[in-house]
């Protein structure tokens, strides 16, 4: 899954990762835990960022998934991450 956002001052992975989770993760019962990030490079007003999350394990037992997270702008990676979500509880 891609999701673009416009940046209007340096890049707050954070706020890009949380809106994405609560458009997508959380209306489905998904509980977001932690986040690691590191700031590669610096994204200046007006230019686009794509955001790509890719699930990279699943935990079914302990409920967690862990979501690997990077941020492009023009072709350079700006943002990287890590992140782990607890999957909601099966329903019968």
């Amino acid at each position: 899954m891609i999701w673009a956002a416009h940046c209007s001052w340096h890049v707050n992975g954070w706020f890009y990762f949380c809106r994405y989770w609560h458009k997508t993760t959380c209306r489905s019962g998904c509980i977001y835990l932690e986040q690691t990030l590191k700031f590669r490079s610096p994204v200046f007003v007006g230019q686009e960022v794509v955001t790509t999350v890719t699930v990279t394990d699943i935990n079914e037992r302990r409920r967690r998934a862990t979501l690997k997270t990077v941020c492009e702008c023009e072709g350079k990676v700006v943002v990287t991450g890590e992140a782990t979500i607890m999957l909601p509880a099966a329903t019968a």
